[in-house]
């Protein structure tokens, strides 16, 4: 018997001992045998030099695959004998001789052949797994060393370039699961030992036979889908079925499924809630997609949500603006392939939207009628609420303050376990956002548990091999889903009663509210109007008191007839001026009274007031005598002043009284509308996940500082509302302040009526 390795270099040397620990053990000479144990790999390997007892203990299909190795290293010695750095390497190593060199280097090469693994095959296809996976395995002939692993390549089949495979973990085994490769297309594997500590790579066993990967577990859902987009990757809309009686065109809801309802099938309920732009659309589609089963490497994705503008209807395209929907999808088991339930999504519009205050108003109410609904659209359990966040942002500024505020403050306390974080915009790392969440005071919730996403993944060109980040973001994002997913199955669902609680009496104490602030200001004007009738009859009182002396007293000359007749005496009377000229005239004619003492040389009375000539006087029966009588007379205009003043000031004593009562009215109607509301808050203290939304007032400021700025238009009325909405949520300082308003108006009034 020869040595083995002196018949490689074609000598002829008699075997004298051979290997108890290899593998496959050979016969050695002397020689061979001495640098056989010296040998790294081999220091510990004992050898027997009883040749009776040789044997070679591998399989029949070892011992031919050890021969054709064998040959191998013949057909490469020539290799390897040009290969001087290496073999001066070897050198060096203690071999005395070029011969014995050479001994070295083919009993290393033998040995290390002895590393070249069997032709890879098939072992499994894993067919709970609905993606191209599957088990390689192949044949090993020697333990690895420490630092000796597999290496597997692959290409495309017929003209695909070698490829390494990425394995997650080294391969030490002689089986390795491949997955990530692109769905029904054919390849072909090969398999080597490499050394990560030396870099040595040891021979490619015989390429596998072509195997070829399913089909996609999504590839049948094409045909149930409208291409919308043909670059790479395709884009397919998928062709949901609407439920009309679940449609209400008052509160802009809907409902479309998508495959067939089974009997008794469990049903998770996911609602997806967060602020505009904060990728919520995206990640629904991306979630969709998940479930599906779409993979990386497929040439198409799938779509519920179309970023069309003015998109109505998701699946025929109708012109309404898909931000004013809550849109419920439920995607049935028969269409999943990833879970094994069926999944309802409630696509909601986002908080913080441009349309400002009252579109968030409107939202919550959308969101308590879709929870209280009577009709198929109704959703009265919850498995999810999903908060959708972006990782960028690590300080929340008052805007997103109040955004998120307004979002817990939808639910009850008891859905808080349900609550998940989905983080948008994350590069792998550990998201910004959430130190900005534990820092912000408002929240009660815990951030330890969250789900990284990054949308730019879900949609991107998957064709070429530099969107290498792409592909990991990808993996990130289904690696989340999947957990995301195990979790939501082991969580308990969430009956939504006590929401749809909070979500009535939140609406019932911004109505309240509402009229609160409209009696208040109903209240303040009656006030204002009081305060004015008071300082009119101040006024009227002052009038009274300057016009109050409206009499005074003259002194009026009366005439008085004095009857003298059968006396004898004339007189001589003014008829004109009504005077008796001459009590006792000596001229009885009237004819002769030019010639009355009283009379001057022209004819003209210097008795009368007017000196009357003297035919204008007459001697009559009785004498008229002027008395001096006092008389009072009244100043007209003062009088009517006062008059006036003082029917005025009874009447506006009527009318505050009248006031005076309506604002008790009203007092008590705030007084009522008040207690209500703290009740409502009470309740909701108790009972809701976040009670109160203390950023709303700065968010306001906010509003209304960026309409000042922009002027947009109509930014008039936006600012008239946003100021109303501004003192709705300052009524509680509005109240006390009119209630004192009233007290002092009222008891001011009180001590008026009581001087008048």
């Amino acid at each position: 018997m020869f040595c083995a390795i002196c018949s490689d270099l074609q000598r002829y040397t008699t075997a004298v001992a051979y290997c108890l620990d290899c593998n496959v053990s050979e016969p050695l000479c002397n020689e061979c045998a001495e640098l056989h144990v010296v040998m790294k790999c081999n220091r510990n390997h004992n050898l027997c030099n009883d040749m009776n007892n040789f044997r070679v203990r591998q399989a029949p299909q070892v011992v031919v695959e050890h021969r054709r190795k064998g040959s191998m290293v013949r057909d490469n010695f020539k290799w390897l004998k040009n290969t001087k750095k290496w073999i001066s390497r070897k050198l060096h190593s203690g071999a005395a001789s070029s011969l014995n060199a050479m001994r070295f280097i083919c009993h290393e090469v033998r040995m290390f052949m002895s590393l070249q693994p069997g032709k890879p095959y098939l072992c499994a296809t894993d067919n709970k797994v609905m993606q191209p996976i599957f088990a390689l395995q192949w044949c090993e002939y020697k333990l690895l060393d420490t630092n000796e692993s597999y290496q597997v390549k692959f290409k495309e089949n017929p003209t695909g370039k070698w490829t390494i495979y990425n394995s997650e973990t080294p391969i030490i085994a002689p089986r390795v699961l491949i997955h990530g490769l692109k769905p029904n297309t054919s390849y072909t594997f090969k398999v080597r030992v490499t050394n990560c500590q030396t870099m040595e790579e040891g021979p490619f066993s015989d390429e596998s036979e072509i195997i070829r990967t399913t089909k996609s577990a999504a590839d049948f859902l094409l045909n149930k889908a409208e291409l919308i987009q043909q670059k790479s990757p395709r884009l397919y809309l998928l062709s949901m079925k609407e439920i009309e009686a679940a449609r209400d065109d008052i509160q802009f809801s809907r409902k479309y499924t998508f495959g067939s309802e089974g009997k008794d099938e469990v049903e998770k309920t996911i609602l997806m809630v967060g602020a505009t732009g904060s990728g919520k659309s995206t990640l629904i589609n991306a979630m969709v997609n998940y479930i599906l089963g779409v993979t990386w490497e497929d040439p198409f994705r799938f779509k519920i949500i179309h970023d069309e503008k003015n998109q109505d209807n998701p699946c025929t395209g109708q012109a309404t603006s898909q931000t004013e929907w809550i849109t419920t999808y439920t995607i049935y088991k028969d269409m999943s392939s990833r879970i094994n339930f069926n999944v309802t999504l409630i696509d909601t519009p986002g908080f913080g939207d441009t349309k400002g205050l009252a579109q968030d108003f409107k939202i919550a109410s959308q969101i308590e009628h879709l929870f209280s609904a009577s009709n198929s659209a109704s959703i009265e359990t919850i498995d999810a609420i999903c908060f959708v966040l972006k990782a960028p942002d690590a300080r929340l500024t008052e805007s997103q303050k109040y955004i998120f505020e307004s979002v817990l403050a939808l639910f009850g306390k008891d859905v808080g376990e349900n609550i998940y974080s989905l983080i948008t915009f994350t590069d792998g790392q550990i998201p910004p956002v959430l130190s900005a969440l534990a820092s912000f005071d408002g929240c009660s919730l815990s951030f330890n548990t969250y789900f990284t996403f990054n949308n730019s993944a879900f949609f991107v060109d998957n064709r070429f091999t530099g969107n290498a980040f792409a592909k990991r973001f990808w993996d990130m994002g289904m690696d989340s889903f999947e957990v995301f997913f195990r979790s939501l199955k082991e969580r308990k669902r969430t009956n939504l009663s006590l929401t749809s609680t909070v979500l009535f009496t939140r609406s019932e104490l911004n109505t309240t509210t509402s009229l609160l602030r409209n009696e208040i200001k109903i209240c303040l004007d009656k006030i204002s109007i009081l305060e004015d009738d008071m300082r009119e009859v101040h006024e009227l009182t002052r009038l009274m008191k300057d016009n109050e002396h409206f009499h005074y007293t003259v002194i009026e000359t009366k005439v008085r007839k004095v009857d003298i007749s059968g006396q004898g005496i004339h007189t001589t009377t003014c008829l004109n001026c009504n005077v008796t000229c001459h009590e006792n005239c000596s001229r009885p004619k009237d004819e002769e009274k030019e010639k009355c003492s009283v009379m001057d040389a022209n004819g003209k009375c210097t008795k009368c007031p007017n000196k009357c000539i003297w035919q204008q006087h007459s001697n009559t029966r009785y004498i008229l005598k002027q008395d001096l009588i006092p008389t009072q007379r009244t100043y007209n205009e003062m009088f009517s002043v006062f008059n006036q003043a003082s029917n005025n000031k009874s009447s506006k004593a009527r009318t505050l009284s009248d006031t005076c009562t309506e604002i008790v009215q009203i007092k008590c109607c705030l007084e009522i509308k008040k207690r209500k509301i703290d009740s409502n808050l009470k309740n909701l203290h108790e009972i809701a996940l976040h009670p109160e939304i203390k950023w709303l007032s700065p968010y306001i400021d906010l509003l209304i500082e960026t309409e000042l700025r922009e002027k947009n238009p109509g930014f008039n009325k936006r600012l008239e509302e946003l100021h109303n909405a501004k003192e709705q949520t300052n009524i509680r300082n509005h109240f006390e302040d009119c209630i004192c308003r009233c007290d002092f108006a009222l008891k001011s009034v009180d001590e008026l009526l009581k001087k008048m």
